[in-house]
């Protein structure tokens, strides 16, 4: 299943106005791919952190009106952060329930995600809520569901702020959530970028 904020042409008036949506050239460090356009929820979390609640808040209750019964949420480095905090202080508030928070953090300058010792014992035989700011390829939230499960975690759903993706990405979990999906980027391998081919 998936769920979509009801109110998606607000939501892109608010990044546009906050500066979140970037048009130019863009090279995504985790998948290489190319676009003409980067979404940068950091600013609108550093800008409107109001509003960026907000969307936690919507998909936080998204998760409890489908009734999946997450144990702990996890965020991957960095966007993820804040996406992860705020869905977990909301689950607390509206179950009356523990949801801890826990990070799947970059090493180095690589594409490689780990947890420190004490959250990769915490979760073994938890429900977990993967989430982060925006998803392009999937490849981060693919390397984050696999460490979960490594840990001996199960991922029961994924959430994002934006999905700009353009296709459906096979997560292998039964529920996807995004506050809101945008048509127009374009994602390009080098070889088809037109920036680059000029």
């Amino acid at each position: 299943a998936m769920d979509l904020t009801p109110f998606a042409d607000d939501i892109r008036k608010v990044l546009e106005e906050r500066g979140a949506i970037i048009y130019a050239h863009y090279v995504f460090r985790s998948s290489g791919l190319h676009s003409n356009m980067k979404f940068d929820m950091e600013i609108l979390c550093q800008k409107d952190p109001v509003f960026a609640a907000k969307l936690c808040r919507y998909m936080a209750d998204a998760t409890i009106e489908r009734h999946l019964y997450i144990d702990c949420v996890v965020g991957v480095e960095t966007g993820g952060i804040f996406v992860a905090e705020h869905v977990s202080m909301q689950l607390n508030a509206k179950t009356n329930l523990e949801h801890p928070c826990f990070i799947a953090t970059k090493i180095g300058t690589s594409n490689k995600l780990r947890f420190n010792k004490n959250s990769q014992k915490a979760l073994n035989g938890k429900r977990v809520f993967l989430v982060d700011d925006v998803v392009t390829s999937g490849s981060s939230l693919m390397r984050a569901k696999h460490l979960i499960q490594d840990a001996g975690g199960t991922v029961v759903g994924i959430g994002v702020l934006c999905d700009r993706s353009r296709k459906a990405i096979e997560f292998g979990v039964s529920y996807f959530y995004t506050c809101y999906t945008e048509e127009n980027a374009e994602l390009w391998t080098a070889e088809q970028c037109p920036a680059c081919n000029q």
